[in-house]
């Protein structure tokens, strides 16, 4: 899950330099790739692109590039879709950005506690190899004084769901309390 989120994070931002950072820049006005990748994606059938490249300078020795883009008909009536570039290229960062980072965060916290849960079975599977026995853990009492196997074989299942016992672990208990009450 976290290579997805990773993944789609990469095409977030290929997809922001691809639609907003080259096209704006100085040295690629007259890039035909460019109006040619665009113009499907902004013109309607008949119609063609044109970029207006232009720069602005707010404080001495910074410059900032953009653009205004308009569809030309072909009786060359211009159609501005420079809202439409806008929108577009938000949606077409924003949108695999924020999955990406959703499922990077969730895969990478999953694998976090499965290595956490392993190195904790691991370190209890060392412990009885060496003959250190731990002192059982303290349980907290129970409201009810027989809890029926249906409580508790949701108590296990909860345990494993939250990671607290293994797949392997959760089976060997299941067993047990299957074969206690028959």
């Amino acid at each position: 899950m976290a290579r997805l989120g990773c993944l789609l994070l990469i095409l977030g931002m290929v997809a922001l330099c691809g639609l907003v950072v080259l096209p704006v820049l100085p040295f690629t006005a007259d890039t035909q790739a460019i109006d040619a990748a665009l113009q499907p994606l902004l013109c309607n059938s008949g119609e063609t692109l044109r970029r207006d490249l232009y720069s602005s300078s707010y404080r001495p020795g910074e410059t900032s590039f953009s653009m205004d883009v308009t569809c030309l008909d072909s009786d060359n009536r211009e159609r501005d879709v420079t809202g439409q570039w806008m929108l577009l290229s938000a949606v077409a960062f924003t949108a695999p950005f924020l999955i990406g980072l959703t499922l990077f965060i969730v895969g990478v916290s999953r694998a976090t506690r499965r290595s956490l849960v392993a190195s904790t079975t691991d370190f209890n599977q060392v412990l009885k190899a060496t003959g250190f026995n731990m002192p059982p853990a303290q349980t907290p009492v129970r409201t009810t004084n027989n809890p029926t196997l249906t409580q508790r074989l949701k108590e296990l299942q909860e345990a494993r769901d939250v990671g607290l016992i293994t797949e392997q672990e959760f089976q060997q208990k299941r067993k047990e309390l299957l074969d206690k009450m028959m």
